[in-house]
């Protein structure tokens, strides 16, 4: 999935930088010895031909925007896989690997987090002249499987395809 949405994000990127150049028309427009349109900045194009034209060109984007809204679809709903209970029939050895695969990451950030609320609770009773160990601390919830019902995962996946529609 990672390595999709890379190669999506960078074609997208890609599309992007063409999309947001200027295409230019032109018509019946004056050239020069060489048979070249004299063109560029602080030029002026004169052409003496009533039926001469330049023009930009421009595309709607529709199919740009409509890649770019995909790409972050499919990702908000993967980072949903974080949550998202495992389903059927498991071993007691393939429920151990699954839980420490996928809960290794959110567990990692959720203990981070923890320990950063708990040093700034140490620095901030240390500048209001606290004693050491009596400022507070917290405990983050890491049992994430019991966060949320299986109710709740489905309004969210609902929720979420309501918003691609």
């Amino acid at each position: 999935m990672n390595l999709q949405h890379w190669q999506s994000c960078s074609d997208q990127r890609n599309i992007l930088h063409y999309a947001r150049l200027v295409l230019w028309f032109g018509k019946l427009l004056p050239v020069d010895d060489t048979g070249t349109v004299i063109f560029g900045p602080n030029r002026l194009i004169h052409a003496n031909d009533p039926e001469a034209d330049l023009k930009t060109v421009e595309h709607s984007g529709r199919a740009i925007e409509a890649g770019r809204q995909d790409l972050e679809k499919q990702m908000a709903m993967f980072g949903l896989t974080y949550l998202m209970p495992k389903t059927g029939n498991q071993t007691a050895t393939e429920r151990a690997i699954d839980s420490s695969e996928n809960n290794s990451a959110l567990l990692g950030w959720a203990l981070i987090f923890q320990d950063a609320v708990n040093l700034a609770l140490d620095y901030t009773g240390k500048y209001c002249g606290h004693d050491e160990g009596s400022n507070g601390s917290v405990v983050i919830n890491t049992s994430f499987k019991d966060a949320l019902s299986d109710q709740d995962y489905r309004i969210l996946i609902e929720s979420f395809n309501c918003l691609k529609s």
